[in-house]
């Protein structure tokens, strides 16, 4: 028989997979085509639309390559989920900045400060962001909005699990410190990277921020 966890793993896993599918429709490829483009067989794509596989980081960062919104696919989190305070700070960062901010950034940053009201609304505001760290992560995202997503979106693809609760509650000050430090270690070594990528670079930089973590489960390689 199986218990509560199970179930919502299960749940987890098929919710999961029709973001996948709504997110390889969005971008304007089918199965096949999207299998082909991984490098993967199409009954592999269609087990993990179904939620009978759960695809694997490398996955994941090739599927991010061809344009899939991977923070939704894991998370199923969009700005319109978040509470009305973090819309306010959207406006009015919106008409603050209407020109030259990335708008992967602005949604990364609104989905961990709304992140971080819904903890505090239902928790209490130690689980929730303190300012000074708001504000570091606003002028991060504002200022330097490519390489702040990208150190977001590399800590959100290794530590999704270590960043989760069972109920699916996101870790906002683990996630806020890992992006820190994955972003402060890629100042202080980007002048040695061979790579042009910003991507592949800090994609680097944060492996070796969750593997310095010897409480977070390691990336695979």
């Amino acid at each position: 028989m199986k218990t509560k966890i199970d179930l919502y793993l299960v749940e987890s896993s098929r919710k999961e997979g029709e973001r996948l599918k709504n997110e390889r429709i969005r971008i304007g490829l089918n199965q096949a085509e999207f299998a082909e483009r991984l490098g993967i067989h199409k009954n592999t794509q269609t087990n993990y639309e179904n939620g009978k596989r759960k695809p694997s980081n490398e996955y994941y960062a090739a599927a991010a390559e061809l344009g899939i919104n991977v923070p939704y696919v894991i998370t199923g989190n969009t700005i319109l989920d978040f509470p009305k305070k973090a819309a306010e700070l959207a406006y009015r960062v919106f008409n603050c900045y209407k020109n030259g901010f990335n708008s992967n950034a602005m949604s990364a940053l609104f989905f961990m400060i709304g992140s971080s009201n819904l903890n505090e609304e239902v928790d209490g505001k130690d689980d929730a962001l303190h300012s000074i760290d708001m504000d570091t992560l606003v002028r991060l995202a504002i200022e330097r909005g490519e390489e702040f997503y990208e150190a977001y979106s590399a800590i959100t693809l290794y530590c999704h699990d270590d960043l989760h609760s069972e109920d699916d509650k996101l870790n906002v000050a683990l996630m806020t410190n890992l992006i820190f430090e994955t972003i402060n270690l890629y100042d202080s070594v980007k002048d040695q990277f061979s790579l042009v990528s910003i991507h592949d670079n800090m994609r680097l930089v944060a492996q070796q921020v969750v593997n310095s973590h010897s409480e977070l489960k390691k990336p695979s390689k």
